[in-house]
């Protein structure tokens, strides 16, 4: 069984990411093979810990895809840097007596605390992994896992210990983010901060509507529902789907998408748009109109992990995160793959959105060194948005199909095509207003062509009848 060491120089550590397939081609062995369902057969070791988050994520019982291990060992080393910083967080401060004590540790030990951590997480990748489970059933395995000489007190406050996993939970999943510090009882979103913007209250989300929910843990409260149920007070985490033509009487123009109208050249030249990164799923090409921005996500490396899966549509994230209410028509998948939110079908087509914007077109990817995000880069991002498109074989891997010219919303981009249409109905209603505007609008390039070739004409004939009008006038001069 061959075994990928990765180094980490940023973390000063050695991560054991992922073992592979061994030589004749038989599936790695999964760590959680010999994990039962208890928590005290949780893993004791932290490369164990990363073994068995890893197994959950990208099930390695399927067949692993070419490129598998670069996105498992990019993970790790995410998961890893995530979690350590957490550890120096105000959150961790808080929750030090929970964590500590489960373990029968004393004192600020780094090392041994994020061990602990990190069997923290197991146990709550293991729960989301179920497909139904609730923060107060999360805490209840947590508790499970105390020193036989520690027990909870009656009636003690848990508010922190559920902001912990609702920390983790954002960590492992990457739907949405948590704040660090967040006020006393509350769950907190956080939503990204720019240059622009530094304090998150005048900060809005058109896709989360509330950025905090009160923390009750009683019988009907917030901590006792499922998670999808949970997230559904923050507001609308599933997008809404695009049917075909022929189901709703859509004429074709509403479907279509032009590659040439949100390349990330005309959105930030005439569109006036700029990027925001963010490590939050959920948000990807959400386009916040009041501030010019436009939010993609990040780390696409955790989608080509998840979507690995080619012949099975369900993954951890669509375990979480259900449709609230049936999808019976069709929009070009199956039944069966249409009833998961985040299925492996979301995530490629997650992918392929990079490709739209910045892949196909030469002046957006040559752009895209000038705008990539700053922090803990993705090299998968690299190559998508910093690259033509046809110099990787990554969407042939993929399965993706071909770049195109116009897209269908709904057979192309059935799961985020609406957010798609909204961004090119932002772009149709932009005007250019002035000549500098004029020159890069090539969204209609035949429409770009004939104004030009318009103006050249015009100007020429205007410039050869003023050198007539001159030589006349030189001319007549001269006989008088």
């Amino acid at each position: 069984m061959a075994t990928v060491s990765e180094s980490c120089p940023s973390l000063g550590m050695k991560l054991n990411i992922c073992e592979l397939q061994s030589i004749d081609g038989s599936n790695r062995i999964s760590v959680t093979d010999n994990v039962s369902n208890t928590v005290q057969d949780i893993p004791l070791d932290l490369w164990s810990c990363q073994q068995a988050i890893l197994d959950i994520i990208a099930h390695p019982s399927e067949p692993i895809c070419t490129g598998k291990a670069q996105y498992s060992n990019w993970y790790a080393h995410y998961l890893d840097k995530k979690i350590r910083d957490l550890y120096l967080s105000p959150l961790m401060n808080s929750t030090l007596s929970f964590i500590a004590p489960q373990f029968g540790l004393t004192g600020r030990q780094p090392d041994i605390l994020v061990t602990c951590i990190y069997r923290c997480f197991v146990v709550i990748a293991k729960e989301l992994d179920s497909g139904s489970t609730s923060i107060v059933i999360i805490s209840q395995k947590l508790m499970e896992l105390k020193h036989d000489s520690i027990s909870s007190s009656p009636g003690q406050d848990l508010s922190q210990l559920y902001q912990f996993i609702f920390k983790g939970i954002s960590m492992i999943t990457m739907l949405f983010e948590v704040a660090d510090n967040p006020a006393p009882s509350r769950l907190q979103l956080l939503l990204p901060t720019t240059k622009l913007r530094k304090t998150s209250r005048f900060k809005h989300s058109s896709i989360w509507h509330n950025l905090e929910c009160p923390i009750t843990d009683g019988s009907g409260g917030t901590m006792q529902m499922d998670i999808d149920h949970l997230l559904s007070h923050f507001g609308d985490l599933v997008p809404r789907t695009c049917y075909s033509t022929s189901e709703n009487g859509q004429n074709l123009y509403d479907d279509t998408i032009i590659a040439s109208n949100i390349n990330f050249d005309a959105l930030s030249k005439i569109g006036k748009l700029s990027i925001e990164w963010v490590e939050s799923l959920s948000l990807h090409l959400e386009l916040h109109e009041r501030s010019s921005v436009l939010r993609l996500f990040r780390f696409p490396s955790f989608c080509a992990l998840l979507c690995s899966r080619f012949e099975a549509p369900e993954t951890l994230l669509s375990k979480i995160v259900s449709i609230p209410e049936p999808r019976s028509r069709s929009y070009s998948i199956s039944a069966t793959e249409g009833q998961y939110a985040y299925s492996s079908d979301f995530l490629i087509e997650v992918l392929c959105s990079y490709r739209l914007i910045f892949g196909q077109h030469r002046a957006s990817y040559e752009t895209f060194v000038k705008i990539r995000p700053s922090g803990f880069r993705d090299p998968l991002l690299e190559t998508l948005c910093g690259k033509s498109c046809i110099k990787h074989d990554f969407y042939d891997e993929l399965e993706a199909g071909a770049s195109k010219n116009v897209y269908s919303a709904s057979s192309d981009f059935p799961l985020i095509g609406r957010r798609i249409l909204v961004l090119q109905d932002y772009m149709n209603a932009q005007n250019p207003s002035d000549l500098r505007t004029l020159w890069y609008d090539k969204r209609d390039i035949l429409r770009w062509y004939t104004f030009w070739a318009v103006v050249v004409v015009g100007g020429v004939s205007i410039l050869l009848s003023i050198i007539s009008t001159v030589l006349t006038a030189v001319q007549v001069s001269q006989l008088s």
